[in-house]
């Protein structure tokens, strides 16, 4: 639950030492949309298994443009043969938990390229199904 990623994240903060960096991963919610494309799988004789996980993936879940727009959500994005509800975040949101928490220097690094993202530049075109959080602790 959000409730119980907030209290792992405080309490990360309350055993880490002042100026210690923290990095942790998240699905990205704009990915979602992503998952809900068909892919052509190299083994022609497969696709029957991508069409049924296309399926059953829209079965579990709201349509991605219901929950793209959200802060975040749980949603069955197949892991575990779909037996697994995984926690996916807006990155602005985030970073504003972590800001609330008093972390400082806070990076988004993409998935795909390493690179930092600048959080204006987090949109719905950022697709990386993981986003890396890099992060200052601060203790006064």
């Amino acid at each position: 639950s959000i409730k119980d990623r907030s209290k792992i994240l405080s309490e990360m903060k309350r055993v880490a030492t002042h100026d210690a960096i923290f990095a942790f991963s998240s699905h990205n919610i704009y990915a979602i949309k992503e998952l809900y494309s068909f892919k052509m799988p190299k083994n022609v004789f497969t696709i029957p298994q991508e069409l049924k996980r296309i399926k059953k993936l829209k079965a579990l879940n709201s349509d991605y443009k219901t929950v793209q727009n959200k802060l975040f959500t749980t949603f069955n994005d197949g892991a575990h043969d779909f037996n697994l509800e995984v926690m996916y975040v807006n990155a602005k949101w985030q970073v504003s938990e972590l800001v609330s928490l008093g972390l400082k220097d806070i990076s988004v690094l993409s998935l795909s390229s390493g690179k930092e993202i600048a959080l204006s530049d987090i949109t719905e075109k950022t697709i990386d199904p993981w986003l890396y959080y890099v992060c200052k602790v601060f203790k006064e």
